[in-house]
């Protein structure tokens, strides 16, 4: 089990850098040619676009994900734990 996890974890890692890659060498084409004035609005659009590609590609390289994930396996383990406490003090009362 463990090692099909690794296995998404590293597909989910080079989708990531594809997508990366992918949106700066399009940014840089961009950059690189100069578009019409009438085509600013939709240029606007698509870069904002991309830059929301970015981001989500950065947070799998960096694994931002997975500490959201380790995050709520902690929050679940203080509630298990503090049920177990209050069923303790209400044992001994």
């Amino acid at each position: 089990m463990e090692q099909k996890d690794n296995t998404d974890k590293i597909i989910n890692f080079l989708g990531a850098c594809m997508v990366l890659g992918i949106a700066l060498s399009i940014f840089f084409m961009l950059m690189s040619n100069e578009m019409p004035s009438s085509n600013r609005e939709l240029l606007i659009a698509f870069v904002s676009a991309m830059f929301g590609a970015i981001a989500g590609s950065i947070k799998k390289i960096t694994g931002e994900a997975d500490g959201a994930q380790q995050l709520r396996d902690a929050e679940a383990k203080v509630k298990e734990l503090e049920q177990k406490v209050q069923k303790l003090e209400a044992t001994e009362e």
